[in-house]
């Protein structure tokens, strides 16, 4: 399902949507899904933005999976 944290940001449909969801500005949310990551300090954000748009599976230990295959978060 979410193999990348691209992934997530296009699971909410648009990088915009995203943004919107987790309250910061599109050009950081595009330099996350550029970069593939999402700093840990959103993490929580993420989690319960995605709760509140019926997108499942998205939890810190799947956010952590990826960080460590990622090679870390920003």
């Amino acid at each position: 399902m979410f193999n990348s944290f691209s992934d997530v940001i296009i699971s909410f449909g648009t990088t915009a949507k995203f943004a919107e969801e987790i309250d910061v500005p599109y050009p950081t949310a595009a330099a996350w899904k550029r970069r593939n990551s999402i700093p840990s300090k959103f993490w929580n954000s993420v989690i319960s933005s995605a709760k509140r748009c019926g997108i499942k599976g998205i939890t810190h230990e799947k956010l952590a999976q990826m960080a460590s295959q990622e090679g870390g978060e920003s």
